[in-house]
């Protein structure tokens, strides 16, 4: 009982303090709200260009021909991946297209290179295949498909980029 009076009288002060201190509030928010409101608007825009890639598993059926290939396809995702974002074609990209070149006079290519790498998303989609029986008929039926994105601030720079890297 007197548990419940402690609690109602908490819940008093603290709505009498919310109370008294409401403009304080309200103030703290609105400067909040501005500074980010001042922020993005400082921001340059980026775009994002995305391309969608299909892996599609051969129509031969796996009686008839035994597949030499026995890696799961996020490992041969993982090549794909290792072969876009090599150094010597990043490179070749930054050079054909004119990337950067505020950076390529105050910092090492492998800086640049690095950076690039960050604005280049790579990102899996798969398919549900509940009901399937066995691992490998999941892997043979299996449609795996994975999104390829570039950010810049030029949204033809974008797609062109994108386009050679996929």
């Amino acid at each position: 009982m007197a548990m419940e009076a402690d609690d109602r009288l908490i819940n008093i002060d603290v709505m009498g303090a919310l109370r008294r201190r409401k403009w304080y509030g309200i103030a703290c928010a609105a400067l909040g709200m501005a500074a980010t409101f001042g922020i993005v608007m400082n921001l340059p825009a980026t775009y994002r260009s995305t391309a969608t890639i299909l892996i599609e598993e051969p129509d031969v059926p796996a009686d008839l021909v035994k597949s030499t290939v026995s890696t799961f396809a996020n490992d041969r995702l993982q090549v794909i991946q290792q072969r876009v974002m090599t150094s010597q074609h990043l490179n070749e990209i930054i050079e054909r297209f004119g990337l950067y070149p505020e950076m390529q006079q105050k910092m090492p290519r492998s800086a640049i290179i690095n950076g690039m790498r960050g604005n280049v998303t790579m990102e899996v989609v798969s398919a549900d295949l509940s009901g399937q029986q066995s691992r490998s008929r999941q892997q043979n039926q299996a449609t795996i498909a994975f999104n390829l994105s570039f950010d810049h601030e030029d949204p033809s720079v974008a797609q062109q980029v994108t386009n050679r890297l996929t």
